[in-house]
């Protein structure tokens, strides 16, 4: 049930009075026909991809059939058009990802907003779970009949934070969407839960870390085992992510900056997140110090950033690194938001 009972029968008195108006229905029939249809666009800015669509009345206590069917996917950034009844009311959407997550705008004017952008802000994060159609029974029924049949435990043992989890049917030639998104990690010694689609029973499953490395499994059969595990001697040495030679880079930084430096990052130029700390716990490095580290990894760009004991950040941007061995940091690299 979409609404509470209130809210409902509310309603219900106010269409009766409404009703009893004469000639009331044939104005509004005559102002909103049966076959006038608006062409509204969902903008899916979640993060993550779109496998079931509902679009409802406010008025109504039911979400209705899935707009997406069962082949339909809004990926990341991409816009899905679909027709809805012209009509005065106000209508409710909800979208729902990968994992069952659900997000919702209420009471959305058609007429007035025909571009709905949903983005990882609507997410449920308020104990509506109950309200989406997945869990509910109002159109799919359960978890089951909307094809989220399978839940899986990735374990990260790799010794490395994972950014990015791709899980994909053994059958495909793709690896499909992120299923971490832009804001989920898998710390090492870390459990990541995620639901995968009924339809098969084995899967390839590819970790990426924060230095770009991947670790795959290949023909998991996620029907005799739930749980996943994966570790170093996972890490992909000669699959199509290395099909290229892997580059070995050494650096060193030296710290002119005038203050101590606490922490040190290291990210691939098209990352997406810093990565962990290259230091170790309380180790700093003292002005006019220096810090070694030996990079392995198709790429050879790298973004670069430091932290001085008064929580200053110092960036470089884009850095060859096949050119650049040795990098100083000084105020001019100084980040100023």
């Amino acid at each position: 049930m979409k609404r509470a009972y209130s809210s409902i029968l509310l309603g219900f008195v106010i269409l009766a009075l409404i009703f009893s108006v004469p000639g009331y229905t044939q104005a509004v029939s005559e102002v909103v026909p049966d076959t006038q249809v608006e062409t509204i666009k969902i903008v899916n800015d979640t993060g993550y991809s779109l496998y079931h669509l509902y679009i409802s009345p406010s008025t109504s206590m039911e979400w209705g059939e899935d707009l997406l069917g069962d082949t339909e996917v809004i990926t990341y950034g991409a816009v899905f058009d679909t027709g809805i009844p012209i009509s005065p009311i106000e209508y409710d959407v909800c979208c729902i990802d990968h994992e069952g997550d659900a997000y919702y705008k209420w009471g959305v004017g058609i007429k007035r907003q025909p571009r709905i952008v949903l983005s990882f802000m609507d997410l449920d994060l308020e104990g509506l779970a109950s309200t989406s159609p997945l869990w509910s029974g109002a159109s799919a029924g359960s978890v089951q009949e909307a094809g989220l049949l399978d839940t899986i435990k990735i374990v990260n043992n790799t010794g490395y934070t994972i950014y990015h989890l791709y899980v994909s049917p053994a059958t495909s030639s793709s690896w499909g969407d992120d299923l971490l998104g832009f804001f989920g990690i898998i710390e090492d010694g870390e459990e990541y839960d995620t639901g995968i689609p009924a339809d098969a029973t084995l899967y390839d499953i590819r970790l990426v870390d924060s230095d770009g490395d991947s670790y795959t499994q290949w023909d998991v059969d996620v029907s005799r085992s739930s749980t996943v595990q994966f570790t170093i001697w996972d890490i992909d040495l000669d699959s199509e992510t290395y099909a290229e030679e892997s580059t070995e880079l050494a650096l060193t930084i030296f710290n002119a900056t005038g203050s101590e430096i606490k922490e040190i990052y290291i990210s691939p130029g098209d990352s997406t997140s810093w990565g962990p700390n290259k230091l170790e716990s309380g180790a700093v490095i003292p002005d006019r110090g220096s810090f070694d580290d030996i990079l392995t990894g198709p790429q050879t760009v790298y973004d670069l950033k430091l932290v001085d004991s008064d929580d200053r950040t110092y960036i470089k941007w884009d850095v060859d690194l096949s050119e650049n061995e040795w990098l100083v940091f000084t105020v001019d690299d100084l980040f100023l938001l």
